[in-house]
């Protein structure tokens, strides 16, 4: 079975779905930038904006926010899905579902 491709886009799309859950307030007053760093501790991060507010958010909440947004925009299980996060040049991050 070939893995499901989260583009850069979804994996904003899905913090900003699993923060305004969090925060409960409208997916669109969320604002996000992904981060790959190849030399750091957790080489994926995402800093999130809201109201004003940044917060870095890990490689583990992007993760659990994939999990959210694989349950209710895919006919995956989100929980038992083994997502790893990806870095090229060329289409920046992406992620992997298998």
């Amino acid at each position: 079975m070939e893995p499901l491709i989260i583009s850069e886009q979804d994996i904003i799309n899905s913090i900003c779905l699993f923060m305004s859950h969090e925060k409960e307030i409208e997916p669109d007053e969320v604002e996000v930038e992904l981060i790959y760093d190849d030399e750091a501790e957790m080489a994926f991060t995402a800093e999130t904006c809201i109201q004003s507010e940044t917060e870095l958010i890990p490689t583990s909440k992007m993760i659990a926010a994939l999990r959210l947004w694989i349950d209710l925009y895919t006919d995956l299980d989100g929980i038992s899905a083994g997502i790893q996060l990806h870095f090229n040049e060329n289409d920046g991050i992406y992620a992997t579902v298998r």
